[in-house]
């Protein structure tokens, strides 16, 4: 039975790398969905906030992985998302690319 608003776990009609990618990331998916649902941000923020205070390659090294993650779960979520949910995590990879180039920029 569905209810209106319902998210289906089955994604609309994808192309061909989109559904391949969908397709190897479910298994990780299916784990993250059994983490409590503050258990990524905590992880996503631990890794920005360590790659804040550490300087040099290890911090940015921290802050590519927060963004590919951040990006990958982007790209998976992308069809199903509305207008401010697209521009919300278009802004938060901006301002992560952004840290990652402040942190390789020598002073």
């Amino acid at each position: 039975m569905s209810y209106p608003g319902a998210v289906s776990s089955t994604p609309p009609h994808l192309g061909p790398v989109r559904e391949s990618v969908h397709r190897a990331s479910t298994p990780l998916a299916q784990q993250l969905l059994r983490l409590p649902p503050w258990a990524p941000l905590a992880v996503f923020f631990g890794l920005c906030l360590a790659a804040a205070l550490i300087t040099g390659p290890v911090g940015w090294t921290l802050f590519v992985l927060a963004l590919a993650f951040i990006g990958w779960m982007l790209y998976l979520s992308w069809p199903a998302l509305g207008l401010n949910g697209r521009l919300m995590r278009i802004a938060v990879i901006c301002f992560a690319v952004a840290v990652v180039v402040i942190q390789l920029v020598p002073r």
